[in-house]
C-alpha cells in the first residue's frame, strides 16, 4: 500500500512540473517573449540604431502596406501578388540556408528591390543595448560583389552633397544626403529612375521576363533610420516602395541575407523557443501517461476474491436468487405486511386492541386522504398476480407501498 501511495505522490508531483513548464510558457508569451532578433544594431527590419529599418517597417504598417519579416524562404513566399525586399545583403554571406543564393531569390521573386549596402555595424553600446557602438565603411569590393551578377559597378564621388544635381521626373521626391553619396555606374541595362552626373541612384535593370521586376538602389542611407527623418526622403522611400508593389499586394522584407535565419521546418521550430517550452511539457505529459498506465513491476498480485464483500453485492445476490426461483409475488406480499406492521407500531395502533389494529389503521388512513391497508392489500394481490411475468409490476408496487408508510406516518410530501 505504501508503494502505491508513493507512486500517485510522484505521478502528482511530475503533473505538476509539467502543468507549470506549459503555465511559464503561455505567462512569457503574453509578456512578449519573441524568436526574432530585437537587439540588432546592423542594417535591418528589426535594429533601431541609425543603420537599421526598424522606422521605414513601421511607417509601412502605418499607411496600411502589409510587411511580413522572413526568416527564411522569402522568395516562395513573395511569389503570389507579393513583392521582395533585400535591403542591404551580408556580402560575406553566398548562400542562405546552405542552397539559396542570392540571384536564385532575384530569379524566383516577381517584383524585387535590392539595396546596396554601405557601413557595416559593430558592437551595441554597452549603455545602450540597442544602439551601436561605431559603425565602418565597406570596401567598394565587397559591395560590387553582391552586384556582380547583373554587371552592376559601385562608385563613391569625392564631390560634397552640395554638388549633387538629380535628375528624376516629379514623380520622384529630392533626396537628402549628409554623406558623398554611394551611386552605380551608368549601365546599358540600367534604366535610371533617379541620378546625378556621377552614376545612378536609383535604377530599374532590364530583365528576361517583362513581368519581372528589379529595382536596385546604391544608396541605403534614404531608407535607413537616421537618414529617414531628413528632407523628403520618408516620402521618397513611400513612393520606392509603392513603384516596387505596383499599386498592389504586400512586401516579404528579408530578414536571412542579414544573418537571422529561422528553422523552416516545424520539427525544428518545436525545438526552439518558445515553442520548445510547449515541446518539452507534452513530453513530460506523455512520459507520466505512460508510467501512470504501465504495468509496475514485482510479484503477481492475488487474484480478486470470487465473492466480493459488501452489502451491496449480497443484496444484489439475494434478489437474483429471488428472480430465478419466480418468488417476487411472495416478497412483494412479506414486504406489505412488514410495512403494514411497521406502520401500526409508529401511529400506536397496537396499544388499545391488537385485534382491531387494521380497523384502526384504517381509519387513521381515511383521516390523512390515504387509502386503507385493505385497498392497499388488494392492490398488492393483483400486482403479485400480474407481476409473475413482468418484474416491473412487482418493483411499482413496492415503491407504491414504501410511499404509502411514509405519507401515513410523517404526512403527504410537498408538491405529492
Amino acid at each position: 500500500m505504501s508503494g502505491g501511495r508513493g507512486r500517485r505522490s510522484r505521478f502528482t508531483w511530475g503533473l505538476g512540473v509539467a502543468l507549470a513548464s506549459l503555465t511559464l510558457f503561455f505567462v512569457l508569451l503574453l509578456v512578449g517573449l519573441s524568436p526574432d532578433p530585437t537587439t540588432s544594431v546592423g542594417a535591418d527590419g528589426y535594429s533601431a540604431s541609425g543603420l537599421g529599418h526598424s522606422g521605414l517597417l513601421a511607417l509601412l504598417h502605418e499607411r496600411g502596406v502589409s510587411v511580413l519579416s522572413s526568416r527564411w524562404d522569402s522568395a516562395a513566399r513573395a511569389r503570389h501578388g507579393t513583392s521582395l525586399v533585400i535591403a542591404e545583403p551580408n556580402p560575406d554571406l553566398t548562400r542562405v540556408a546552405g542552397r539559396r543564393t542570392l540571384k536564385d531569390m532575384v530569379r524566383e521573386s516577381r517584383r524585387v528591390l535590392l539595396v546596396a549596402p554601405k557601413r557595416l555595424a559593430g558592437l551595441p553600446a554597452p549603455e545602450r543595448p540597442r544602439w551601436m557602438r561605431e559603425q565602418t565603411p565597406l570596401d567598394v569590393d565587397d559591395v560590387e560583389r553582391i552586384f556582380e551578377d547583373w554587371g552592376l559597378e559601385v562608385r563613391r564621388p569625392l564631390a560634397g552633397v552640395e554638388a549633387l544635381d538629380w535628375k528624376a521626373d516629379a514623380r520622384w521626391p529630392t533626396p537628402t544626403l549628409v554623406d558623398p553619396p554611394q551611386l552605380f555606374a551608368p549601365y546599358e541595362s540600367l534604366v535610371p529612375l533617379i541620378s546625378t552626373s556621377a552614376g545612378v541612384l536609383l535604377g530599374r535593370l532590364e530583365m528576361p521576363r517583362e513581368d519581372h521586376v528589379l529595382l536596385v538602389l546604391s544608396d541605403p542611407d534614404i531608407l535607413a533610420n537616421h537618414g529617414l527623418v531628413l528632407g523628403e526622403n520618408a516620402a521618397l522611400a513611400l513612393a520606392l516602395i509603392e513603384e516596387l508593389r505596383g499599386g498592389q499586394g504586400g512586401v516579404v522584407w528579408d530578414e536571412t541575407w542579414h544573418g537571422h535565419l529561422a528553422a523552416n521546418t516545424a520539427g525544428r521550430l518545436l525545438l526552439r523557443p518558445p515553442l520548445g517550452y510547449v515541446t518539452a511539457s507534452l513530453a513530460l505529459v506523455a512520459l507520466l501517461a505512460l508510467w501512470a498506465g504501465a504495468v509496475r513491476f514485482g510479484g503477481a498480485r492475488p487474484a480478486a476474491p470470487v465473492l466480493k464483500p459488501g452489502k451491496a453485492f449480497l443484496v444484489e445476490n439475494t434478489a437474483d436468487l429471488l428472480r430465478a426461483g419466480g418468488h417476487s409475488d411472495h416478497v412483494l406480499r412479506r414486504y406489505f405486511e412488514s410495512a403494514e406492521r411497521e406502520t401500526a407500531e409508529r401511529l400506536h395502533a397496537t396499544r388499545a386492541d391488537p385485534r382491531a389494529v387494521r380497523e384502526t389503521v384504517e381509519a387513521l388512513a381515511h383521516a390523512r386522504g390515504l387509502p386503507g391497508p385493505r385497498a392497499l392489500h388488494d392492490e398488492v394481490e393483483r400486482a403479485a398476480a400480474a407481476g409473475r411475468g413482468d418484474a416491473r409490476l412487482i418493483v411499482a408496487a413496492g415503491e407504491r407501498i414504501h410511499r404509502w408508510k411514509e405519507e401515513l406516518t410523517h404526512g403527504r410530501r410537498r408538491g405529492s
